[in-house]
C-alpha cells in the first residue's frame, strides 16, 4: 500500500507540487489583505511579489521577461522607497534563476552571445565605481543623511538594467517567447495611448521611449512580417497613426518625445528601402525650406520647454571640472551630486544627458563598457540582418529593434534615460526604462531562437 502510494506519488509529482503551491498561494491570499491594513507598503509589496511571483518564477521562468513588462506598463505604482512592481520582480526572476544553479544545482543556459561578456563588464565597472568614488572623493565634500541608500539604489539600477537584458535573452528561448513579448506589450501600449487620447480616468505607464518601442514594433511588422492578416494591418496602421498624432502633432514642442519615435521609424525603413528613405529625407528637408516660420516657431518652443537648460547644463558642466575630474571610474553611482551639492548648492545635479551621467559616474572605464556593449548588441543586429532569416515575423522584431537601438542613443544625448538616474526619477525611473534593456535582450535571444529551429513560419 505504502510503496503504491509512493510509485503514485512519484508518477504525478510534478502536478502535486503545482497544487501544493495553488494551495499555500490561496492560503496565504487573506495574510496579504491583512498586511495591506497593518503593514507598510513595502511589506505589501513584497508580500504579494513573493506570494505570487516567487512560485511562477520557480516553475515558468520563461515568462518573466513578460511578466516584468506587463508589471512596469500596466502600472506606474511605486512604494514609498520607490521601489516598483518591475524592478521587484526583475530581481526575484534573477534571484530565482541564479538560486536553481548554485543552491539546486540545477542547470541553466546563459544565451551563447558576445553580448553578455560586454552586459558581464558594465556590471563590473558600475560596482567597482562605488568604493573607487568614495576612495577618491574630494575631502571636503558635504554628504547628507541617506546619501549611501541613495548611491547604493543607484547602483540597482545600474546593475539590473543590464540583467534585465542578460535575463531575457537567455529566457526568451522560442519564436512563442518572442512574439508573446511582443504583442502584449503592443496590445498594452495601445490600450494606453487609447485612454490618454480619450482622457479616460486611468492610465498606462507610457512614460520614457514607451512610445518609440511601441510604434517600432508595430511599423517592423508591417513592413517586413509577410504573414499578417489585412484586417490587423489596418489595426496597426490606426494605432501607429494615434501613437504619431498624440505624440508628434500634440507634442511637437516636446523633442525627445518624438524624435526617438522618428529615428526608429526611419532606420527601419532604411532596412527596407533606401529608395523611400531618401525620398523622405529630400520631402523632410523641402518641408523645413517651405515652412521655415512654422519650424523656427517649434524650435523656439522647444528651446523654451527643455533645450536652453539642456545647452546650458552641458556648458556648465564643461566650464566646472570639480567632478569631471574624476575621469578614470568617475565619482561613482549618484556620486557626482554630493560635487555639486558642496561646490554649486542650489544648481541642479541633473546632466539632461545620459553620455554625459555615465561619463561621471563611472568614467571613461564604464564609457568603454558601454561602448562595448552597444557595440555587441548592434553587431547581433547587424549579423542577423545580413542573413536570411525565414520566419518574417522575426525578421521583422530584428529591424525593429535595431531601430529601437537607434532611438535609444538618440534618446540619450536629449536626456531621456537608458540607465535611469534617482535624483530625477526615483527608483521607479527603473519601470520607465526596462522596456528598452527587454527588447534589445529579446534582439540577442534571436540567434539562439533560429540555432534552435524556430525559425520557421509555422
Amino acid at each position: 500500500m505504502t510503496r503504491s502510494i509512493v510509485l503514485l506519488a512519484e508518477r504525478h509529482r510534478s502536478r502535486i507540487i503545482r497544487v501544493g503551491v495553488l494551495s499555500v498561494l490561496l492560503s496565504a491570499l487573506p495574510m496579504v489583505g491583512l498586511a495591506t491594513i497593518q503593514a507598510s507598503a513595502f511589506l505589501v509589496l513584497a508580500a504579494v511579489v513573493g506570494l505570487l511571483g516567487l512560485p511562477v518564477a520557480f516553475l515558468y521562468p520563461n515568462v518573466g521577461p513578460v511578466v516584468i513588462l506587463s508589471a512596469a506598463t500596466a502600472t506606474e505604482w511605486y512604494v514609498s522607497k520607490g521601489i516598483t512592481p518591475a524592478l521587484a520582480l526583475t530581481a526575484l526572476f534573477t534571484g530565482v534563476w541564479l538560486a536553481k544553479r548554485v543552491i539546486l544545482k540545477q542547470r541553466i543556459d546563459v544565451v551563447k552571445s558576445p553580448v553578455v561578456p560586454s552586459a558581464l563588464a558594465f556590471i563590473l565597472v558600475a560596482v567597482i565605481s562605488l568604493p573607487w568614488g568614495k576612495a577618491m572623493a574630494d575631502p571636503f565634500l558635504i554628504y547628507w543623511d541617506g546619501f549611501d541608500l541613495i548611491q547604493l539604489a543607484q547602483l540597482a539600477v545600474l546593475v539590473l538594467s543590464p540583467v534585465a537584458l542578460i535575463l531575457t535573452a537567455s529566457l526568451i528561448t522560442t519564436k512563442r517567447h518572442l512574439a508573446v513579448l511582443v504583442y502584449s506589450y503592443i496590445a498594452f501600449t495601445s490600450v494606453g495611448i487609447l485612454a490618454e487620447f480619450l482622457r479616460l480616468p486611468f492610465h498606462l505607464n507610457l512614460r520614457g521611449l514607451t512610445s518609440t518601442w511601441a510604434v517600432g514594433l508595430m511599423y517592423g511588422q508591417l513592413l517586413f512580417n509577410k504573414k499578417l492578416s489585412n484586417w490587423l494591418r489596418i489595426v496597426l496602421v490606426a494605432v501607429i497613426s494615434l501613437w504619431l498624432y498624440v505624440r508628434l502633432w500634440q507634442g511637437i514642442t516636446w523633442l525627445s518625445g518624438w524624435l526617438p519615435v522618428a529615428v526608429c521609424m526611419g532606420v527601419i525603413t532604411f532596412l527596407k528601402s533606401k529608395k523611400v528613405t531618401l525620398f523622405l529625407v529630400v520631402l523632410v528637408f523641402l518641408s523645413v525650406v517651405l515652412f521655415q516660420g512654422f519650424w523656427k516657431e517649434i524650435w523656439m518652443a522647444e528651446q523654451a520647454e527643455s533645450g536652453e537648460s539642456r545647452f546650458d547644463k552641458w556648458t556648465f558642466l564643461f566650464k566646472h571640472h570639480s567632478t569631471l575630474g574624476h575621469w578614470f571610474l568617475g565619482t561613482g553611482p549618484f556620486g557626482y551630486a554630493k560635487y555639486f551639492m558642496t561646490y554649486f548648492p542650489g544648481y541642479s545635479a541633473s546632466t539632461h544627458s545620459n553620455y554625459i551621467d555615465l561619463f561621471l559616474q563611472m568614467g571613461v572605464v564604464g564609457c568603454a563598457a558601454f561602448v562595448w556593449l552597444v557595440g555587441a548588441i548592434a553587431w547581433v543586429g547587424y549579423r542577423l540582418c545580413t542573413t536570411r532569416i525565414g520566419d518574417s515575423f522575426l525578421s521583422a522584431f530584428v529591424r525593429s529593434g535595431l531601430g529601437g537601438l537607434a532611438a535609444v542613443l538618440v534618446a540619450m544625448f536629449l536626456g531621456d534615460w537608458f540607465t535611469p538616474f534617482v535624483l530625477n526619477q526615483g527608483l521607479h525611473g527603473f519601470s520607465w526604462t526596462v522596456n528598452s534593456w527587454i527588447f534589445l535582450g529579446a534582439l540577442v535571444a534571436v540567434p539562439s531562437i533560429r540555432r534552435a529551429g524556430e525559425e520557421r513560419d509555422p
